[in-house]
């Protein structure tokens, strides 16, 4: 098997980063910010189509989306982030069932490897690499990743990659950890949706029942 895991929100705890983007977003537009659950909870279930800052006129609020986005890439902000709790372990368990390759949708793959290698991730890791921003070459270079492994699974937290997913032939299970809520990766198009990337590690061990009822071919010859 191949699993082709999104690296932000799955492998990682982007919150306490984010939320720091959206403080410094909020107070160079000279606006007030969200407290950090509201901010969390407003990006999981609204996206881009959230009200980050309360009461400004449109033309101000416009512009928190695309400077957050732009500074969620900054060195800093992401030097901040840390693998989410018992990945190691969790990657390390996943390893025994497959090959791992992570996948992102932001430039700055550079601060995301020195996080991976800091993070003891980057050592079950085949590769780490960033997808294209133009959002219609990426279900070109998923399936190019797959190399043609029926089994092949995406492991995402953000319906952009879900959505990317859908225009192929892959397996697409969503992970909730991240910027997305469970419904958006449903409404994204996921076949199934963890609360947790140790889900799927248990899911396989388990003779994977639900994966495959979901679309999952199964291992012939052999049982999971």
């Amino acid at each position: 098997m191949k699993f082709i895991i999104e690296f932000d929100g799955v492998l990682t705890d982007v919150r306490s980063s984010y939320y720091e983007a959206h403080r410094r977003v909020a107070e160079s537009l000279g606006w007030s910010r969200l407290d950090e659950s509201t901010f969390w909870r407003t990006l999981r279930s609204k996206g881009r189509d959230g009200v980050y800052l309360r009461g400004a006129r449109m033309g101000l609020a416009d512009k928190h989306y695309p400077a957050f986005e732009q500074e969620c890439e900054r060195e800093e902000i992401l030097a901040a982030c840390e693998p989410m709790e018992g990945t190691v372990e969790c990657l390390k368990h996943l390893s025994r069932h497959g090959t791992l390759m992570a996948v992102t949708m932001g430039p700055n793959v550079g601060a995301r490897r020195a996080l991976a290698e800091r993070g003891g991730l980057i050592r079950h890791l085949e590769v780490l690499e960033g997808l294209d921003s133009n959002p219609r070459r990426r279900p070109g270079e998923l399936t190019a990743l797959s190399e043609g492994d029926r089994r092949a699974i995406i492991v995402a937290s953000t319906d952009s990659l879900i959505r990317a997913a859908a225009q192929t032939e892959l397996l697409k299970i969503g992970i909730s950890t991240g910027v997305c809520s469970i419904r958006r990766l449903h409404q994204a198009g996921a076949d199934l949706v963890y609360s947790e990337l140790t889900a799927l590690a248990e899911s396989l061990d388990s003779g994977a029942t639900d994966l495959i009822e979901a679309g999952l071919l199964p291992d012939v010859g052999r049982t999971l």
